[in-house]
């Protein structure tokens, strides 16, 4: 695989610094660069979902003999995400070698701690369901970005286009499946367990996965690094990176309603996720105007 390092990896919206006024001053070379490092965390945040919190998840349904009806499904699912993770890191290691020579993951940091209490809760999906929901919103994200990427295919890196050509085939069954087991395992809970879950699972979604913090940072470094030149902007950067929360064009590209569609229909029929949808949208009047049944 011979990487074309002459053309953005994922379209120039997938960044967050395309949501700040510095990025339009940049030179185009300064533009690529910073584009083709967020594309090797974009695959890592791939990598990271579909090697732990995936298989965990379906470990833990496997082993429950009152999920049997879904074990050859979740079977699938777990072989095809573990298929998944793995073009995505032959990606990142032909785009850097010398980034991945010892893990899967350069920009993500994640302790040894961390990712054993990570796996300790989503080994316990009776307890915390939550994860099932973090993951039924990451496939539809999948399948947006996919779709997203191949729509803007002659302006990207054909490599990169041609994994979510494939990822884009099986993603979209594996939504169905985790819908199903929702039924059973957040539906059917008490009031306090979902509610718990549901702050929980926002807590998880607005400290690790909105604002560009520490992977976002270490990319800006590592961007500021082969470009000297640019030092000079780091604090600015991180200026502007701190107020994307109230950025709406940045929180939509994330978890807008273009988005992520069906878990937006489903979080407004739950009035649980509504201090979630609140917080994403409390700064856009017309995105804030969802109704929530009782």
């Amino acid at each position: 695989m011979i990487i074309d390092k002459t053309k953005f990896f994922i379209p120039e919206k997938f960044t967050p610094l395309y949501y700040t006024p510095i990025y339009e001053h940049l030179e185009c070379k300064h533009k690529l660069r910073y584009n083709q490092l967020n594309a090797l965390l974009f695959n890592e945040q791939f990598i990271f979902f579909e090697s732990t919190t995936c298989q965990t998840v379906a470990n833990a349904i496997l082993k429950k003999p009152e999920l049997e009806w879904s074990h050859d499904d979740v079977k699938t699912f777990q072989s095809e995400e573990e298929t998944h993770w793995k073009w995505f890191h032959a990606l990142n290691v032909n785009a850097e070698s010398t980034f991945y020579k010892e893990s899967p993951f350069h920009f993500i940091e994640v302790s040894p701690k961390q990712l054993k209490t990570w796996n300790a809760l989503t080994r316990r999906i009776d307890y915390f369901p939550l994860f099932l929901w973090i993951i039924y919103m990451q496939e539809e994200r999948a399948l947006y970005y996919a779709n997203t990427m191949i729509q803007d295919s002659q302006d990207l890196e054909p490599n990169y286009v041609s994994v979510q050509k494939k990822h884009l085939d099986d993603e979209e069954s594996h939504s169905d499946i985790i819908s199903k087991l929702l039924e059973i395992l957040w539906y059917k809970k008490n009031k306090l367990i979902r509610t718990v879950n549901a702050k929980l699972f926002s807590w998880i979604i607005l400290e690790f996965f909105l604002l560009p913090k520490r992977s976002g940072m270490k990319i800006i470094d590592q961007w500021l690094a082969e470009f000297t030149e640019l030092k000079y902007l780091r604090s600015d950067i991180l200026c502007h990176f701190k107020k994307l929360s109230a950025n709406m064009d940045f929180v939509a590209s994330l978890y807008g309603k273009d988005v992520i569609p069906n878990t937006w229909d489903r979080f407004c029929q739950l009035p649980e996720f509504k201090p979630f949808l609140n917080k994403l949208t409390e700064h856009d009047y017309e995105l804030s105007k969802v109704s929530y049944s009782s």
